[in-house]
């Protein structure tokens, strides 16, 4: 999803990737990036959801004692 939005936000001018610098990025870029992620979130938002879910209920899994 993030790189979706980047290359949104950058219009193709660049490669995306996760490390890249956004401190030059104007107000314009960083608007297209919101759309894209907004636009985006249909697709990705499920899936995090659920993701965000099975990891908690994981750590409650570790939470409880083992017992021997």
């Amino acid at each position: 999803m993030i790189a979706a939005c980047e290359t949104a936000a950058l219009r193709s001018r660049r490669q995306a990737s996760s490390g890249l610098d956004r401190e030059p990025w104007d107000r314009t870029t960083e608007l297209r990036y919101l759309t894209a992620a907004m636009r985006l979130e249909a697709t990705f938002g499920p899936a995090m959801r659920r993701l965000r879910q099975e990891i908690a209920h994981l750590e409650r899994l570790m939470d409880l004692p083992i017992a021997a």
